[in-house]
């Protein structure tokens, strides 16, 4: 079998099985994945495309450290994760009295 590049053999097989129930995680994953691309709203380049845009109109000292672009229904987990970082970013910065590297110096 071949899964993202990268080929299972049958010496596989036995580890896989030592997983019972959940064995077909991947496989369901990768079914889900397909389903969503090949949805009516599936995610397009163009999202990309408009997400850069976006950032290229913002003010550069309003522009994020991080922009969620996804198509597939987690944008409220993935911004969960991008805040949970940015959170943590300030306050390791300023623990070691660097967080005036987090602004941004206009020219």
């Amino acid at each position: 079998m071949l899964r993202c590049g990268i080929k299972t053999g049958s010496s596989d097989k036995a580890v896989t099985e030592s997983y019972g129930e959940h064995a077909d995680a991947p496989e369901q994953m990768w079914a889900g994945t397909e389903q969503g691309h090949d949805a009516e709203n599936a995610p397009s380049p163009q999202m990309v495309a408009d997400a850069v845009l976006q950032l290229l109109q913002t003010q550069v000292s309003a522009r994020p450290f991080r922009t969620t672009v996804d198509g597939t229904g987690l944008n409220p987990v993935i911004e969960a994760v991008n805040e949970a970082r940015e959170k943590a970013m300030q306050h390791i910065y300023g623990a070691y009295g660097m967080d005036a590297m987090l602004e941004v110096k206009q020219g």
